[in-house]
Order: C-alpha cells, then sequence, then structure tokens
C-alpha cells in the first residue's frame, strides 16, 4: 500500500525534511538538516576517571549500530594480553546475539547489560563512563555520516566517542572521535587506549569535557540544526 500510495504525496507535501543529502524524496524537494539536540540544560561534565576504561553505548539496539565489533575486539585484546581494564556499559533494548558473544567469550566482567534506563538511573551509568559508543556497523545498512541522536547525548555529557561513521556536526580530524575501519573487522581496543591516553594525559575531564560541549552546542543546538526549515517556511510567508 505505501509504494502505491506514497508516489500521490507530491500533491500535498510541499517539501519533506532529511538528514541526508538528496535532493528530492519521492519526487519532494527536501530541506535538509542534521539531527539537533537541546542544549539548554547542558551541566558540566560530572564523570570521573578510574582505573577502568569505561566505554558506554545507549541505544534502542539494532544490527547497524555494530556492537559485536567491539565485543570481538575485547576478546581479541584480552586474548592477545591485553592488561587494561575496559567495562562496556550496554544500555537500552539488547540483542540476544551479543549476550551470546559475551558468555561464548567469557566477557561478563568486560560488558554489563542494563536494558532501558532514563533520567538519574542513566545519569549514574554515565557518571561511571569517559567514551561513547557510536554506530558501529554503518555500513551494513549504507550510513556513511552518522547524525545519531547518541552522538549529540554523548558531547552534552561531555565525552568522546569512537564511530566507524564520521559524526555530520565534527570538524575535519576532530581530536575528541576516533574513526574505526568501515567494515565487519574487530575494534582494535589497543588503538582505544592510545585514544584514551591521548585525549585525558592530564585527567583533566572539565577541559575534554567543555570543548566538546561547546562545540556541540554551536554547530547542533535545534536553534542552529532546524534554522533551515525557518528560513523556508518564513521565505514561503513573505512571497
Amino acid at each position: 500500500k505505501d509504494r502505491i500510495f506514497r508516489i500521490k504525496l507530491k500533491k500535498y507535501i510541499d517539501r519533506v525534511v532529511t538528514f541526508y543529502n538528496q535532493e528530492t524524496i519521492i519526487g519532494i524537494p527536501t530541506i535538509c538538516i542534521m539531527n539537533g539536540y537541546n542544549f539548554s540544560n547542558m551541566k558540566k561534565p560530572t564523570y570521573t576517571l578510574g582505573e577502568s576504561i569505561n566505554l558506554i553505548e545507549v541505544s534502542t539496539t539494532a544490527f547497524w549500530h555494530g556492537y559485536d565489533r567491539l565485543i570481538e575486539g575485547l576478546y581479541l585484546y584480552y586474548q592477545n594480553g591485553g592488561k587494561v581494564d575496559f567495562v562496556f556499559h550496554m544500555v537500552g533494548p539488547f540483542m540476544k546475539e551479543h549476550k551470546d558473544l559475551v558468555r561464548k567469550y567469557r566477557l561478563e566482567k568486560h560488558v554489563i547489560f542494563y536494558g532501558k534506563m532514563a533520567g538519574n538511573e542513566l545519569n549514574q551509568i554515565y557518571d561511571k563512563c569517559c567514551i561513547g559508543v557510536d554506530v558501529l556497523g554503518g555500513h551494513r545498512k549504507d550510513y556513511p555520516v552518522s547524525s545519531s541522536l547518541k552522538s549529540r547525548e554523548y558531547a552534552e555529557k561531555g565525552i568522546p566517542l569512537i564511530t566507524s561513521s564520521p559524526v555530520d556536526y565534527f570538524p575535519d580530524d576532530y581530536k575528541y572521535q576516533m574513526l574505526c575501519p568501515y567494515d565487519d573487522s574487530p575494534i582494535n581496543m589497543e588503538a582505544v587506549v592510545k585514544f584514551y591516553n591521548t585525549i585525558f594525559y592530564d585527567g583533566n575531564i572539565y577541559r575534554v569535557g567543555k570543548e566538546i560541549q561547546e562545540t556541540a552546542k554551536k554547530l547542533c543546538d535545534f536553534h542552529v540544526t532546524l534554522q533551515p526549515i525557518i528560513d523556508y517556511l518564513y521565505g514561503e510567508t513573505n512571497k
């Protein structure tokens, strides 16, 4: 039914808002924007650095998030004698395949499944974590650039991230983004250790967090990302 009737939408719809760069969708001109986030309640970073490197992902987990790559990477890291203690906090509905991998590789001490969380309960997990995990399987659905909400939420918390699909609002060579290969290879956890040490060389989370927050607020706050829609509406009104 959708395939039959979607072609009629252009009779009734003036513009389609999209996060991708198509000029038209179903024959309708687009307004291209990025995902925005409300930074009005942003607070100074509250996470801590400890003896472990704590990673966090917050999502409604799908196969193209690619978290199996990180679990595989942890397994190889410890098989090869890795000494750094990683803890991967997975928040949100999880996939059975991920639990099976953790069980298979005996990584229960290194991967924690929480289920869905929000509010203060979620903030308590964020306070333990210093690196966010964004999209690691974008190649599985032709997702070369990330406009994910979690990348904005990590920035609001002031934490750097790792991803295989560059975040759309980050400048080129942004130092608080670690780019992983755009394929199914296990994540190189030695590279994550190096990324961590490069960023937190002096243990100053406030320096790191403030820079991340200010960049994000300037480039992807709702007031910025919705401006193309506002410009279009005002332009139509003034015709």
